[in-house]
Protein backbone atom coordinates (compact mmCIF):
# COMPACT_ATOMS: atom_id res chain seq x y z
CA UNK A 1 0.00 0.00 0.00
CA UNK A 2 1.03 3.15 -0.78
CA UNK A 3 2.08 5.22 2.35
CA UNK A 4 1.90 9.20 1.76
CA UNK A 5 3.40 10.93 4.66
CA UNK A 6 1.09 14.19 6.19
CA UNK A 7 3.25 17.31 6.26
CA UNK A 8 3.58 18.09 9.97
CA UNK A 9 5.54 21.08 11.05
CA UNK A 10 6.30 21.98 14.33
CA UNK A 11 7.04 25.16 16.27
CA UNK A 12 9.09 26.40 19.09
CA UNK A 13 9.84 29.61 20.36
CA UNK A 14 12.55 31.31 23.12
CA UNK A 15 10.91 32.80 25.72
CA UNK A 16 11.82 34.52 29.32
CA UNK A 17 13.03 31.43 31.28
CA UNK A 18 13.10 33.21 34.58
CA UNK A 19 12.33 31.31 37.60
CA UNK A 20 8.42 32.47 38.65
CA UNK A 21 7.69 35.02 35.41
CA UNK A 22 5.60 34.73 32.71
CA UNK A 23 7.07 32.77 29.63
CA UNK A 24 5.97 34.92 26.75
CA UNK A 25 6.35 33.65 22.82
CA UNK A 26 8.23 36.63 21.40
CA UNK A 27 6.75 36.66 17.83
CA UNK A 28 4.34 39.25 18.09
CA UNK A 29 4.21 42.83 17.53
CA UNK A 30 1.55 43.91 20.61
CA UNK A 31 -1.38 42.50 21.90
CA UNK A 32 -4.76 43.26 20.37
CA UNK A 33 -7.56 43.26 23.47
CA UNK A 34 -11.00 42.31 22.89
CA UNK A 35 -13.95 43.18 25.22
CA UNK A 36 -17.06 40.97 25.46
CA UNK A 37 -20.86 41.55 24.66
CA UNK A 38 -22.84 39.80 27.17
CA UNK A 39 -25.88 37.83 26.33
CA UNK A 40 -27.46 37.32 29.88
CA UNK A 41 -28.86 33.21 30.69
CA UNK A 42 -31.36 32.24 33.01
CA UNK A 43 -30.25 28.57 32.89
CA UNK A 44 -28.52 27.15 36.24
CA UNK A 45 -25.37 25.49 34.23
CA UNK A 46 -22.11 24.91 35.19
CA UNK A 47 -20.73 24.84 31.73
CA UNK A 48 -18.05 22.26 30.67
CA UNK A 49 -18.15 22.67 26.76
CA UNK A 50 -19.48 24.94 24.08
CA UNK A 51 -19.97 23.53 20.40
CA UNK A 52 -21.87 25.29 17.81
CA UNK A 53 -24.38 23.96 14.96
CA UNK A 54 -25.32 25.60 11.97
CA UNK A 55 -28.03 27.60 13.81
CA UNK A 56 -27.47 26.65 17.19
CA UNK A 57 -25.02 26.77 20.17
CA UNK A 58 -24.75 23.70 22.31
CA UNK A 59 -23.99 24.40 26.11
CA UNK A 60 -22.62 21.13 27.76
CA UNK A 61 -23.57 20.97 31.46
CA UNK A 62 -20.89 19.67 33.61
CA UNK A 63 -21.86 15.98 35.40
CA UNK A 64 -24.66 16.45 37.58
CA UNK A 65 -27.16 13.70 38.01
CA UNK A 66 -30.75 14.76 37.59
CA UNK A 67 -30.22 17.85 35.39
CA UNK A 68 -29.70 17.66 32.20
CA UNK A 69 -26.93 17.72 29.84
CA UNK A 70 -27.15 19.75 27.10
CA UNK A 71 -28.76 22.93 26.76
CA UNK A 72 -29.58 24.58 23.25
CA UNK A 73 -29.49 27.90 22.39
CA UNK A 74 -30.46 29.99 18.77
CA UNK A 75 -28.03 31.32 17.57
CA UNK A 76 -30.00 34.45 15.26
CA UNK A 77 -31.77 35.61 18.52
CA UNK A 78 -29.44 34.25 20.73
CA UNK A 79 -32.53 32.88 22.67
CA UNK A 80 -32.74 29.39 25.23
CA UNK A 81 -34.26 27.08 23.30
CA UNK A 82 -34.86 23.56 25.59
CA UNK A 83 -32.26 21.43 27.25
CA UNK A 84 -32.09 17.69 26.64
CA UNK A 85 -30.00 14.29 27.99
CA UNK A 86 -30.28 13.07 31.52
CA UNK A 87 -27.12 11.51 33.20
CA UNK A 88 -28.26 7.16 34.10
CA UNK A 89 -28.46 3.89 33.82
CA UNK A 90 -31.89 4.11 31.66
CA UNK A 91 -31.64 3.35 27.53
CA UNK A 92 -32.29 6.97 26.59
CA UNK A 93 -29.82 7.92 29.26
CA UNK A 94 -25.81 8.91 29.30
CA UNK A 95 -23.20 7.72 31.36
CA UNK A 96 -20.22 9.43 30.36
CA UNK A 97 -21.20 12.10 27.20
CA UNK A 98 -18.60 13.65 25.09
CA UNK A 99 -19.78 15.90 22.39
CA UNK A 100 -18.25 15.11 18.96
CA UNK A 101 -16.72 17.97 17.36
CA UNK A 102 -17.36 19.43 13.74
CA UNK A 103 -20.73 18.53 13.17
CA UNK A 104 -22.75 18.73 10.30
CA UNK A 105 -25.16 21.33 9.81
CA UNK A 106 -27.44 21.24 12.89
CA UNK A 107 -26.81 17.37 13.67
CA UNK A 108 -25.21 17.11 17.27
CA UNK A 109 -23.43 13.84 17.93
CA UNK A 110 -22.55 13.00 21.29
CA UNK A 111 -20.49 9.94 22.37
CA UNK A 112 -20.87 7.29 25.30
CA UNK A 113 -17.91 5.67 26.36
CA UNK A 114 -19.68 3.91 28.32
CA UNK A 115 -22.10 2.44 25.72
CA UNK A 116 -19.11 2.59 23.16
CA UNK A 117 -21.61 4.31 20.76
CA UNK A 118 -22.43 8.02 18.70
CA UNK A 119 -25.56 8.77 18.93
CA UNK A 120 -26.84 11.29 16.17
CA UNK A 121 -29.79 14.08 17.15
CA UNK A 122 -31.30 16.71 14.77
CA UNK A 123 -31.72 19.56 16.45
CA UNK A 124 -34.07 21.85 16.14
CA UNK A 125 -36.43 25.15 18.34
CA UNK A 126 -38.31 22.78 20.24
CA UNK A 127 -36.39 19.28 20.23
CA UNK A 128 -33.93 16.98 20.04
CA UNK A 129 -34.71 13.55 17.77
CA UNK A 130 -32.47 11.09 17.75
CA UNK A 131 -32.04 9.94 13.97
CA UNK A 132 -28.86 7.37 14.19
CA UNK A 133 -26.72 5.46 16.50
CA UNK A 134 -23.10 4.37 15.69
CA UNK A 135 -21.70 1.21 17.18
CA UNK A 136 -17.77 1.99 17.54
CA UNK A 137 -15.07 -0.23 18.58
CA UNK A 138 -14.36 -0.77 22.80
CA UNK A 139 -12.11 2.17 23.73
CA UNK A 140 -10.56 0.44 27.08
CA UNK A 141 -8.90 3.63 27.40
CA UNK A 142 -10.19 7.30 28.64
CA UNK A 143 -10.95 9.42 25.24
CA UNK A 144 -10.04 12.80 25.35
CA UNK A 145 -10.97 14.38 22.16
CA UNK A 146 -13.16 13.23 19.37
CA UNK A 147 -13.96 15.36 16.07
CA UNK A 148 -15.31 14.39 12.35
CA UNK A 149 -13.07 14.68 9.80
CA UNK A 150 -15.63 13.72 7.69
CA UNK A 151 -18.87 11.66 7.16
CA UNK A 152 -17.16 8.39 7.98
CA UNK A 153 -13.57 9.70 9.29
CA UNK A 154 -13.51 10.60 13.02
CA UNK A 155 -10.54 11.18 15.48
CA UNK A 156 -10.14 10.71 18.95
CA UNK A 157 -6.97 10.54 21.34
CA UNK A 158 -6.81 8.61 24.08
CA UNK A 159 -4.68 8.57 27.14
CA UNK A 160 -3.03 5.16 29.06
CA UNK A 161 -0.83 2.83 29.30
CA UNK A 162 -0.74 3.46 25.54
CA UNK A 163 0.40 6.68 26.03
CA UNK A 164 -1.19 9.88 24.57
CA UNK A 165 -2.44 8.38 21.13
CA UNK A 166 -4.29 9.62 18.32
CA UNK A 167 -6.47 7.47 15.89
CA UNK A 168 -8.05 8.03 12.44
CA UNK A 169 -11.21 5.84 12.58
CA UNK A 170 -13.57 5.05 9.92
CA UNK A 171 -17.02 4.85 11.73
CA UNK A 172 -18.56 2.89 8.54
CA UNK A 173 -16.15 0.22 8.72
CA UNK A 174 -15.38 0.26 11.90
CA UNK A 175 -11.76 0.08 11.34
CA UNK A 176 -8.51 1.49 12.40
CA UNK A 177 -7.13 3.48 10.04
CA UNK A 178 -3.93 4.98 11.64
CA UNK A 179 -2.67 5.89 14.80
CA UNK A 180 -0.03 8.20 16.10
CA UNK A 181 2.12 8.86 18.82
CA UNK A 182 3.86 12.59 19.16
CA UNK A 183 7.39 12.20 20.33
CA UNK A 184 8.75 15.31 22.36
CA UNK A 185 11.57 13.87 23.16
CA UNK A 186 11.84 14.65 26.48
CA UNK A 187 11.36 10.58 27.25
CA UNK A 188 14.82 9.72 25.90
CA UNK A 189 16.38 12.55 27.56
CA UNK A 190 14.45 12.17 31.21
CA UNK A 191 14.91 8.77 31.41
CA UNK A 192 13.26 7.84 35.22
CA UNK A 193 11.97 11.60 35.62
CA UNK A 194 9.72 10.87 32.63
CA UNK A 195 5.87 11.36 33.09
CA UNK A 196 3.72 10.84 30.18
CA UNK A 197 1.28 13.55 30.97
CA UNK A 198 4.30 16.09 29.69
CA UNK A 199 3.93 15.10 26.74
CA UNK A 200 -0.41 15.41 27.52
CA UNK A 201 -2.12 17.98 24.25
CA UNK A 202 -5.10 19.08 23.28
CA UNK A 203 -6.22 19.09 19.73
CA UNK A 204 -8.57 20.24 17.04
CA UNK A 205 -8.85 19.84 13.41
CA UNK A 206 -10.47 21.49 10.64
CA UNK A 207 -11.46 18.52 8.08
CA UNK A 208 -7.84 17.10 7.50
CA UNK A 209 -6.04 19.42 8.79
CA UNK A 210 -4.93 19.23 12.61
CA UNK A 211 -3.42 21.22 15.40
CA UNK A 212 -2.06 19.95 19.18
CA UNK A 213 -0.97 22.11 21.69
CA UNK A 214 1.09 20.62 24.40
CA UNK A 215 0.33 21.12 27.84
CA UNK A 216 3.69 21.22 29.46
CA UNK A 217 5.74 21.61 26.50
CA UNK A 218 6.23 25.04 24.55
CA UNK A 219 4.89 23.68 21.43
CA UNK A 220 2.18 23.31 19.34
CA UNK A 221 2.42 21.12 16.01
CA UNK A 222 -0.01 21.02 12.30
CA UNK A 223 -0.36 18.28 10.40
CA UNK A 224 -2.77 16.67 7.48
CA UNK A 225 -3.83 13.63 7.01
CA UNK A 226 -3.43 12.22 3.33
CA UNK A 227 -5.94 10.49 0.94
CA UNK A 228 -5.96 7.20 3.32
CA UNK A 229 -6.47 9.14 5.84
CA UNK A 230 -3.08 8.31 7.59
CA UNK A 231 -0.49 10.80 9.83
CA UNK A 232 2.94 11.18 10.61
CA UNK A 233 5.31 13.25 12.00
CA UNK A 234 8.46 14.58 10.08
CA UNK A 235 11.75 13.92 12.21
CA UNK A 236 12.04 17.65 12.10
CA UNK A 237 12.48 20.43 14.49
CA UNK A 238 10.92 19.28 18.04
CA UNK A 239 11.82 20.73 21.56
CA UNK A 240 14.11 23.15 21.10
CA UNK A 241 14.67 24.38 24.21
CA UNK A 242 15.14 21.45 26.87
CA UNK A 243 15.59 24.57 29.84
CA UNK A 244 12.05 25.05 29.29
CA UNK A 245 10.91 21.33 29.33
CA UNK A 246 9.18 20.51 32.69
CA UNK A 247 11.02 18.92 35.30
CA UNK A 248 8.61 18.04 38.38
CA UNK A 249 7.28 14.10 37.18
CA UNK A 250 5.93 14.16 41.25
CA UNK A 251 4.18 17.14 41.14
CA UNK A 252 2.62 17.67 37.57
CA UNK A 253 1.58 21.29 38.41
CA UNK A 254 4.64 22.66 39.85
CA UNK A 255 5.46 22.21 36.28
CA UNK A 256 5.08 25.88 33.80
CA UNK A 257 1.85 25.18 31.24
CA UNK A 258 1.44 26.06 27.99
CA UNK A 259 -1.27 25.79 25.69
CA UNK A 260 -4.73 24.16 26.02
CA UNK A 261 -8.12 23.58 24.04
CA UNK A 262 -6.80 24.80 20.48
CA UNK A 263 -9.62 25.95 18.21
CA UNK A 264 -9.42 26.34 14.58
CA UNK A 265 -10.90 27.81 11.40
CA UNK A 266 -10.32 27.14 7.56
CA UNK A 267 -7.67 29.79 7.91
CA UNK A 268 -6.49 30.27 11.48
CA UNK A 269 -5.29 28.68 14.31
CA UNK A 270 -6.34 30.31 17.81
CA UNK A 271 -4.05 28.64 20.71
CA UNK A 272 -5.29 29.46 24.50
CA UNK A 273 -1.71 30.10 25.78
CA UNK A 274 -0.82 30.50 29.86
CA UNK A 275 3.01 30.49 29.96
CA UNK A 276 2.71 30.08 34.25
CA UNK A 277 3.01 27.31 36.81
CA UNK A 278 -0.10 25.03 36.56
CA UNK A 279 -0.32 25.46 40.45
CA UNK A 280 -2.69 28.65 39.34
CA UNK A 281 -5.30 25.95 37.45
CA UNK A 282 -5.02 23.86 40.95
CA UNK A 283 -7.43 22.63 41.63
CA UNK A 284 -9.59 22.41 38.30
CA UNK A 285 -12.44 22.39 37.45
CA UNK A 286 -13.07 22.38 41.05
CA UNK A 287 -13.35 25.44 43.39
CA UNK A 288 -12.31 27.81 40.85
CA UNK A 289 -14.80 31.15 42.13
CA UNK A 290 -12.99 33.70 43.21
CA UNK A 291 -9.72 33.32 41.11
CA UNK A 292 -8.07 34.76 38.71
CA UNK A 293 -5.68 33.44 35.76
CA UNK A 294 -5.57 34.99 32.12
CA UNK A 295 -5.12 33.06 29.12
CA UNK A 296 -3.65 34.62 26.09
CA UNK A 297 -4.84 33.36 22.81
CA UNK A 298 -2.33 33.09 19.67
CA UNK A 299 -3.41 33.40 16.83
CA UNK A 300 -1.67 32.15 13.15
CA UNK A 301 -2.19 30.88 9.89
CA UNK A 302 -2.08 27.21 8.85
CA UNK A 303 1.38 28.12 8.00
CA UNK A 304 2.69 28.71 11.05
CA UNK A 305 2.77 32.62 10.47
CA UNK A 306 1.95 34.57 13.52
CA UNK A 307 -1.46 37.06 13.24
CA UNK A 308 -2.31 38.53 16.27
CA UNK A 309 -2.12 37.66 20.25
CA UNK A 310 -5.67 38.46 21.87
CA UNK A 311 -5.76 39.35 25.45
CA UNK A 312 -9.35 38.86 26.53
CA UNK A 313 -11.02 41.12 29.36
CA UNK A 314 -12.97 37.96 31.11
CA UNK A 315 -10.68 34.63 32.70
CA UNK A 316 -11.42 31.92 29.65
CA UNK A 317 -9.95 28.57 28.65
CA UNK A 318 -12.37 27.12 25.47
CA UNK A 319 -13.16 28.70 22.67
CA UNK A 320 -16.44 28.36 20.35
CA UNK A 321 -15.78 29.68 17.37
CA UNK A 322 -18.54 31.21 14.64
CA UNK A 323 -16.53 31.32 11.52
CA UNK A 324 -19.49 32.21 9.36
CA UNK A 325 -20.67 35.03 12.04
CA UNK A 326 -16.59 36.07 12.87
CA UNK A 327 -17.69 35.59 16.31
CA UNK A 328 -16.33 33.72 19.23
CA UNK A 329 -18.48 32.13 22.16
CA UNK A 330 -17.05 31.36 25.47
CA UNK A 331 -17.67 31.80 29.29
CA UNK A 332 -15.76 32.75 32.50
CA UNK A 333 -15.15 29.50 34.55
CA UNK A 334 -14.43 31.69 37.33
CA UNK A 335 -17.66 33.37 37.95
CA UNK A 336 -21.54 31.85 38.05
CA UNK A 337 -22.45 31.26 34.66
CA UNK A 338 -25.14 34.23 34.09
CA UNK A 339 -23.48 35.06 30.57
CA UNK A 340 -23.03 33.58 27.49
CA UNK A 341 -19.59 35.83 26.58
CA UNK A 342 -19.48 37.24 22.90
CA UNK A 343 -16.30 38.64 20.78
CA UNK A 344 -16.69 40.06 17.38
CA UNK A 345 -12.99 39.17 15.60
CA UNK A 346 -14.27 41.64 12.41
CA UNK A 347 -12.68 44.42 13.25
CA UNK A 348 -8.81 43.65 14.38
CA UNK A 349 -7.87 42.69 10.75
CA UNK A 350 -8.33 39.07 11.20
CA UNK A 351 -10.10 37.28 8.33
CA UNK A 352 -12.01 33.81 8.96
CA UNK A 353 -13.13 33.23 5.68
Amino acid sequence: MKYVLAAVLCICFACNDSENTRKMNNVFREDIGLVADLLPVKEVINPGNFVKLKGYLIVQNEYIPGEDCFYVYSLDKMKFCFSFGRLGQSNDEFIAPIIVQNNSGNSLSIFDSAHDKIFVYNISDTSSQLINERKIMDVVYPTQEISYVNDSIILFQITGSVGNRLYSYNINTNNILDSLEFDSGLKKIMNEKYNPNFDFYNLTNVGRKFVVGFNYINEFKVGELDNEYKFHVHEGPKLKNYALSPNNSDKLYKNYFYYMFPSATSELLFLPYLGLEATILQPFPINMKGRHFDFYIEVYDWNLAPVARLKFDNDLIKLCIDEERHKIYTWNPMKDFDNILVYSIDNIGIKVQ
